[in-house]
């Protein structure tokens, strides 16, 4: 079931460093009194890569299917759920909250703890793990994540194109939403992160009553899945290097490849 939320006006953008405790979860108290029900935490459907010294980013046009978050996107829900597109690897040594770039949107219900931060609505995002975080030493209750929240909203006709890499020329990593870089790391990954990077299309929640998106008879979308090789190219991402199949944390979730027109191989989700 798809709702409409209210959107929130184009031109909130802002950088932020704070806590978290996993990816795309912010430290702060979980809001009291909604509809959603199950545990709190992080949950996944989509696609992806293992590890392959050949990749060095992540690419995709991701399509935005309005979610139902905990079957209320009203006044009570504190559902969330994002969609994006994401290179990740391991720490070196250590073992903190390591290691990840990514871009993509996600809609906050207002009792979201996102909504506690910056308002409930639709917001692309960009983020990144500090160097500090291979190695635990950012500090205590810190797992040293960067965030650019904007609130201009993704398009629900036309998908916009998220990647996140390393930028051969500068070393550091790099997210863009259409194209525009909109953060970029203060270190290399290299020496800080091993040199077999996977990547991730996936859709998330915080709730298992949350909806990913899309439904049975319109599919949220992830083309144009692609990687970024040795050449400093974006190309499509062969069958052959990425998981044998998808991921759904919950039966009433699904997800799958697919063959788009635009070549390559594509990525859905969607909620019974």
């Amino acid at each position: 079931m798809l709702r409409t939320l209210k959107r929130l006006g184009a031109g909130l953008s802002v950088l932020v460093v704070i806590a978290f405790t996993g990816a795309m979860v912010p430290s702060v108290a979980e809001a009291a009194g909604a509809t959603c029900t199950g545990t709190y935490g992080n949950y996944f459907a989509g696609g992806g890569s293992w590890g392959n010294v050949s990749v060095y980013g992540a690419q995709a046009a991701v399509e935005y299917q309005n979610p139902d978050l905990c079957g209320d996107d009203g006044t009570t829900s504190k559902g969330w759920t994002s969609a994006w597109a994401m290179v990740n690897a391991a720490a070196v040594a250590g073992g903190g909250g390591c290691c990840w770039a990514q871009t993509g949107w996600y809609q906050a219900g207002p009792q979201n703890q996102w909504a506690l931060l910056y308002g409930a609505g639709i917001f692309q995002f960009a983020q990144y793990t500090k160097k500090c975080s291979a190695d635990n030493s950012c500090g205590a209750g810190v797992s040293g994540l960067v965030n650019w929240i904007s609130g201009t909203n993704p398009s629900t006709t036309t998908p916009w194109t998220y990647d996140a890499y390393r930028d051969f020329t500068t070393g550091r990593l790099t997210m863009r939403v259409n194209g525009t870089k909109v953060l970029e790391s203060g270190y290399d990954p290299y020496g800080t992160w091993v040199t077999a990077w996977g990547t991730q299309f996936l859709a998330e929640t915080n709730y298992k009553s949350d909806d990913v998106p899309g439904s049975s008879g319109n599919h949220n979308n992830w083309t144009g899945v692609k990687y970024l090789n040795g050449s400093h190219v974006f190309a499509f991402m062969p069958a052959s290097m990425m998981w044998p199949t998808t991921t759904a944390d919950t039966s009433n979730w699904h997800s799958g490849y697919w063959s788009p027109s635009s070549g390559g191989r594509g990525i859905y989700t969607y909620s019974d």
